[in-house]
């Protein structure tokens, strides 16, 4: 229920946290807060996502939909860069965040902590590593 879009890295990286169970409203309050960013953005920004204490998902299968079709202009926006999900525990969660990265048609990784997305990024955008390691 508690959810917050801010920058890990301003400029480069936003960080997304959710808690409780993901609904509908809160997938179309992120979307539309990322989508400030990525409009008023110069470049890719990369964005990591929390679902480490994201307990379950709307079984609403028509939500779920409408999530669905809220987040194409999301997934396809210019200044999307790389998409990190970690944290993830729950198999219903995975399975969505792994459909969701199909979709996307970006670079989408589901890994295990916030570390490993950062070295992800840091080795696929060189950018992002110098002004990690403050070059």
């Amino acid at each position: 229920m508690a959810r917050e879009v801010k920058w890990y890295l301003e400029d480069y990286i936003l960080s997304v946290t959710h808690t409780g169970k993901f609904t509908a409203d809160d997938a179309t309050t992120i979307i539309n807060e990322c989508m400030v960013y990525f409009n008023n953005a110069a470049y890719p920004i990369h964005v990591v996502v929390n679902h480490s204490e994201t307990e379950s998902l709307t079984s609403d299968l028509h939500k779920i939909t409408k999530i669905r079709e809220l987040a194409l202009p999301f997934f396809t926006h210019p200044n999307l860069g790389m998409m990190i999900a970690y944290g993830i525990e729950n198999r219903l969660i995975r399975f969505f965040a792994t459909m969701a990265g199909q979709l996307s048609k970006r670079e989408y990784r589901l890994v295990d902590t916030l570390d490993d997305a950062i070295e992800i990024i840091q080795r696929n955008d060189p950018v992002v590593g110098e002004v990690l390691l403050g070059t």
